[in-house]
């Protein structure tokens, strides 16, 4: 890592922020890039009527007209949580209507037809009755697309006035026929329905795998649009079958992250039930082991200038920072730090080299354990790790905490020459406590290099709005936490 030049400070040590390298770490009419993980469904569109006019997105008209930039932000947003809606889209032939007519004329996707990343697969199909051609291209989408990805499938069909549900009748019944395994699967197969109003109608439990999807599901849900904006219809009644209780489960936005997936669970969750997250902080006692080889100290600047009891008090100011920041991002997530005191044994390392122990300990072992102890590296302010464990339940080095005891510390509204900010740097590594690696953002609370400013300066002057202030680091806890930018 590149050490900060703090030449004509009075300090003789360069600083970065550090943590240890195992770590692991929708605005305006801006279309934002759908998300880095798949929906654990998958949606087969039949429409017949969306062409040009919805997808050219000129204002004005029937069909849609104009809405499907509009949209597909509606859907981008959505997917945030869904994650990504994947789909592909058959489009019934109807005399008087082109082949072909679904084409994205001012949208460059990188999905056939120019339609978005989201369409896999598009092609055209026969209206009442089934050609061979039809069965390659069911099979195609069913064997090369759905089988073995995805829990859940979804069946949207236009119900508008030229074409209703019976029209493609023995197309989806043939096509369900494909998809099941065998005749007897396919005998007792059930359908389920989610309404015009986004409603499941019926969805009993779904647990049987009748798809051969080799999942614990095996559902398909089948929709009647209605509408020629079919990607709003989809947005929405996704929606409807990820929220349903019986619905798809599986993949997640929080299974993909390195966030405390505590926390991604009241984010995630779409009932907004009010919840409290707690963390137990623990203070690690002087001769325990840690990650360097090194036994860690009374928790002080050893050059007289912070006692133990201000050290804490200034790290506690930090965790603050982030209970705001985290409670702003989520009006129902209430994060509480419970200060548990000091621990009272030295056994247990705060080391990635030792497994995991039980919560409550002992030893009063708190899920964020904080101590402080000489770095290998020199120019090392602190460093910490990122989640891992249970909260309350499974402890290990996850969440741990460690402060150079050869640097200077001060108070952050303290000015002492060549001591830098305790808040300032706890702050910097709570994120990654919290999961957050380094931001590129050389303005940013999580840059990987410590700015002069926390030696001659204050974090409360320079981020007076905390976390919450600084864009790209309340944009990333966001992301991290599957809450929509």
């Amino acid at each position: 890592m590149v050490n900060i030049d703090l030449s004509g400070l009075a300090v003789n040590r360069r600083h970065k922020m550090g943590r240890p390298p195992d770590c692991h770490c929708h605005c305006g009419d801006v279309v934002p890039p759908p998300p880095d993980f798949d929906a654990s469904f998958f949606v087969l569109v039949l429409q017949d009527e969306s062409n040009n006019n919805y997808v050219s997105n000129n204002a004005g008209g029937g069909n849609g007209q104009g809405n499907f930039e509009p949209d597909l932000i509606y859907l981008r947003e959505k997917e945030q949580t869904l994650g990504r809606v994947n789909m592909a889209i058959l489009q019934p032939g109807l005399p008087g209507w082109g082949v072909d007519s679904i084409k994205a004329e001012s949208f460059n996707g990188n999905g056939p037809q120019g339609l978005p990343v989201e369409v896999l697969y598009y092609s055209t199909c026969s209206r009442n009755t089934i050609t061979s051609d039809d069965r390659t291209k069911l099979t195609h989408i069913t064997n090369e697309l759905i089988r073995g990805n995805y829990q859940c499938i979804g069946v949207f069909i236009d119900t508008s006035g030229s074409m209703n549900r019976s029209t493609v009748a023995a197309m989806v019944d043939e096509w369900y026929w494909n998809i099941s395994t065998d005749e007897a699967s396919h005998a007792t197969y059930t359908r389920y329905i989610v309404d015009t109003a986004g409603n499941p109608w019926p969805l009993p439990s779904c647990t049987s795998d009748k798809l051969g999807l080799g999942t614990a599901g095996g559902c398909v849900m089948e929709i009647g649009t209605g509408a020629e904006r079919w990607l709003k219809i989809a947005a929405d009644n996704a929606q409807s079958i990820f929220d349903h209780p019986e619905g798809c489960t599986g993949a997640s936005c929080c299974s993909t992250k390195s966030g405390w997936p505590e926390i991604c669970a009241v984010t995630s969750d779409v009932t907004e039930t009010p919840t409290t997250v707690n963390f137990n902080v623990s203070w690690i006692q002087a001769g325990t082991e840690t990650q360097d080889d090194e036994n860690c100290i009374t928790l002080e600047d050893q050059f007289g200038n912070v006692t133990t009891a201000e050290f804490k008090a200034e790290i506690l100011e930090a965790m603050a920072v982030w209970k705001e920041t985290f409670e702003d991002m989520c009006s129902w997530l209430t994060v509480t730090f419970t200060d548990i005191g000091d621990e009272t044994g030295i056994t247990v390392p705060s080391d990635s080299r030792y497994g995991n122990y039980n919560l409550p300990h002992n030893y009063n072992l708190g899920d964020i354990r904080v101590g402080m102890h000489l770095m290998e590296i020199a120019s090392t302010l602190a460093h910490a790790w990122a989640p891992d464990g249970v909260l309350g339940a499974v402890g290990n080095y996850g969440g741990d905490v460690h402060f150079d005891s050869a640097d200077s510390w001060r108070k952050d509204n303290e000015s002492v020459t060549g001591a830098s900010s305790i808040k300032w740097t706890a702050v910097h590594e709570l994120g990654h406590v919290f999961g957050l690696p380094h931001n590129p953002d050389e303005n940013a609370i999580m840059y990987y290099e410590a700015p002069s400013e926390i030696i001659t300066g204050a974090f409360d002057t320079t981020y007076p709005n905390g976390v919450i202030g600084s864009t790209t680091d309340y944009n990333a806890v966001k992301e991290l936490y599957c809450v929509p930018v």
